[in-house]
């Protein structure tokens, strides 16, 4: 598999998504953090974080492969 293709775009935004996705109920959802809010707020940056790599491989995907469609 080339890493250029449209299937390695798509392979690693769906891996984006899933990791966004545990993040938010594995950590974010914590319990803990209710308590803590110095973790509660790194939590939240990195979740954001997260996030955002997640909207920019998809913005750099369809830049990529919009003729494509």
């Amino acid at each position: 598999m080339s890493v250029d293709d449209k299937f390695g775009y798509h392979e690693l935004l769906h891996t984006a998504h899933i990791m966004a996705c545990m993040w938010e109920e594995h950590i974010s959802g914590h319990g803990l953090l209710a308590n803590d809010p110095d973790l509660r707020k790194e939590a939240e940056r990195i979740g954001t974080i997260v996030g955002s790599f997640y909207q920019t491989v998809a913005i750099a995907s369809d830049r990529k492969f919009r003729e494509d469609s």
